[in-house]
């Protein structure tokens, strides 16, 4: 039979001559594709799982703890959870109201460890991780995002502390001036356990542990599922790559 000889381009983005009556059918490559595909999704599934996911607390729609401003001094609200897994998360979530930046007053949100993390034997806010703040609204009950990023390890209790921060701090006639309240949370979500929270004033616990807490999110990883994919397929055109090196 007469054989001649043709260009075959690919999607891996090189070119190579092939034997029409040695090289497979396109409609072959076609079928081996759609299995790696599917191979590729089945593989990293597991992963997959944490794309787009919720880990912490929503609100509850039942009031919230307030955070405030007096004579200088700040209270805030800390809340306590344990994760099951770890938690690769590009941003935090909380929900607020009355939050205007008034006079340049601006929210914080720290990310913490937990004392028993730290070789202590007593469990409480440690050193802080990271801090974010965010923007400001007209006062309305909304959504607030904090640019805090990173890992959190499997296993481990860590605490948010959301504060308010005013130049030069508040005076005493200026109570309730500066405040706003974060919306109260209901049962945990995602592989994070909420354990409760307190009120501090200035660093310093002001109450009792409570097992209620407010509501924060933490946004996951993005999809692997499409890492997973690209990867079967780069590995697809490297056999068939490898098929025609091999061929007479």
């Amino acid at each position: 039979m007469k054989t001649y000889q043709h260009h075959v381009s690919l999607a891996c983005g090189f070119e190579t001559k092939a034997k029409r009556s040695s090289f497979p059918p396109l409609s072959f490559i076609a079928k081996v594709f759609v299995i790696l595909l599917a191979i590729g999704n089945c593989w990293f599934a597991p992963y997959s799982s944490k794309a787009n996911q919720v880990f912490g607390s929503l609100p509850s729609g039942n009031g919230g703890y307030g955070i405030s401003t007096e004579g200088g001094n700040t209270f805030g609200v800390a809340v306590q959870f344990t994760t099951q897994q770890a938690v690769d998360f590009s941003s935090v979530t909380l929900w607020v109201s009355g939050y205007t930046g008034l006079d340049g007053s601006s929210l914080q949100l720290s990310l913490l460890q937990d004392t028993s993390s730290m070789g202590y034997s007593c469990s409480g806010p440690g050193n802080i991780i990271s801090t974010a703040t965010t923007a400001a609204n007209s006062g309305a009950d909304a959504a607030f995002n904090f640019s805090l990023s990173g890992q959190l390890q499997a296993d481990t209790t860590y605490w948010l502390f959301l504060y308010l921060e005013v130049p030069g701090g508040g005076i005493g006639s200026d109570y309730g001036r500066f405040n706003c309240s974060w919306d109260r949370g209901g049962s945990s979500t995602g592989n994070i356990t909420v354990n409760g929270s307190e009120d501090f004033a200035d660093g310093f616990d002001s109450s009792s542990f409570d097992s209620d807490s407010p509501a924060f999110a933490f946004s996951a990883v993005p999809d692997l599922v499409s890492t997973g994919s690209a990867m079967a397929v780069s590995l697809g055109c490297l056999a068939l790559y490898r098929f025609r090196l091999r061929q007479p």
